[in-house]
């Protein structure tokens, strides 16, 4: 019996990492027959409550080498330090669509935001649909956090063209906003490449519901100078982004673990 947990770290420049408790687990799966035996994909909010913490919820007791079941759901945990968490009572908070859905087959990878002066969460999140192995970026939206609505138009950010970089896969959102609006950073997969190419996108909007991909896309890949191919292979996936003022500063997942790039921003398009 396999079962997956929520580790934490910490740093003071983004560089040099200490793990909490030497490795400690902050939050397990759920046991058998659970909702969440398997925990992944976590996104983390600071609200006036404290700490909400959104993750993918799977019931399949797998290794990394399997799929997620069809019933890969969302669920939220709370925390007043961000050390020690509670899992809600009502979850999963969001589920898969149906079964000619563009997400019939799970949901993950949530990115959220609250803002304050609307009194809104906003979630992005990817949607899969294993008949044609094709995965979208869809948008919900809450008043507490807890109770969410799909946007009846989803998905709001979709794969492209065939050929393209991302023809297949538009997936594991991260968004921020900032005083220009809405940006994102997904990750994108080409049916041209098979697996040998893995890229980092990005896309903006003025509301977070219409995004524009930027027309310099692919930012990071496996294949290209001078990325590391030794590094970043099975990635550059699942990008994470801040602006710290000055620059902005990715981690991303390879087959090596956690990378980072930075960028000054200086060709963003809006």
């Amino acid at each position: 019996y396999i079962t997956t947990r929520l580790l934490y770290a910490t740093s003071i420049d983004g560089i040099n990492w200490s793990k909490y408790g030497a490795g400690a687990s902050l939050m397990e799966g759920g046991g058998t027959g659970s909702w969440d035996v398997c925990i992944d994909t976590p996104e983390i909010v600071r609200d006036s409550s404290g700490y909400k913490l959104y993750y993918l919820g799977d019931t399949l007791p797998g290794g990394s080498n399997q799929l997620p079941s069809s019933r890969a759901s969302i669920g939220v945990a709370t925390s007043s330090d961000g050390i020690h968490w509670t899992k809600h009572g009502g979850n999963p908070i969001l589920t898969r669509g149906e079964s000619d859905s563009w997400e019939c087959s799970w949901i993950e990878s949530p990115a959220v935001l609250w803002d304050s002066a609307a009194g809104i969460y906003m979630m992005w999140y990817s949607g899969v649909d294993t008949n044609g192995w094709t995965i979208g970026i869809g948008l919900a939206t809450s008043p507490d956090g807890f109770t969410w609505e799909k946007y009846p138009g989803n998905p709001v950010l979709s794969h492209g063209p065939s050929g393209s970089y991302d023809d297949m896969w538009v997936a594991v959102p991260a968004v921020i906003r900032t005083d220009r609006g809405y940006e994102m950073w997904y990750s994108g997969f080409s049916s041209a490449t098979a697996y040998g190419n893995i890229t980092v996108n990005y896309a903006t909007s003025s509301d977070g519901v219409i995004w524009t991909k930027f027309t310099g896309n692919p930012l990071l890949s496996t294949i290209s100078p001078p990325h590391n191919i030794a590094i970043d292979s099975a990635g550059p996936w699942a990008p994470d982004v801040i602006f710290n003022g000055d620059e902005y500063m990715m981690w991303y997942e390879t087959v090596a673990g956690f990378s980072l790039a930075t960028s000054t921003g200086q060709i963003i398009e809006f």
